[in-house]
């Protein structure tokens, strides 16, 4: 074989390649097969039962996934509106026992 084939065939993974080099199952592999931004030219067909992965589709593919999955700062409305939620929640814990106790020592002054 010579070396420009061997390097093609380095740059492709099966499915257990992928699913070990990447940290999952080969279930999910499949699975991420189906996602809808799956490189369409990541999969390679040599057989019947034989398939391979372009490794350099699969890399640009997990960054599009972790592009995707970033955190996205919270809007300044909903951020202000938790804290004056919070805010109420905290008055009204403060508030709560001391009413109480006024309602059941009026209650206990009334029938001594």
């Amino acid at each position: 074989m010579n070396t420009r084939s061997s390097d093609a065939w380095a740059a492709m993974w099966s499915v257990e390649a992928w699913a070990r080099n990447w940290g999952i199952s080969e279930r999910q592999a499949h699975t991420l097969r189906k996602h809808p931004k799956f490189p369409p030219d990541a999969t390679v067909v040599l057989g019947p039962r034989c398939v391979r992965f372009r490794a350099v589709r699969l890399e640009e593919f997990a960054a599009t996934l972790a592009a995707e999955s970033q955190s996205v700062a919270e809007p300044k409305r909903l951020r202000d509106g938790r804290a004056r939620a919070a805010q109420r929640d905290v008055a009204a814990a403060w508030v709560d026992p001391i009413a109480s106790q006024t309602v059941e020592d009026s209650g206990r002054g009334g029938v001594a």
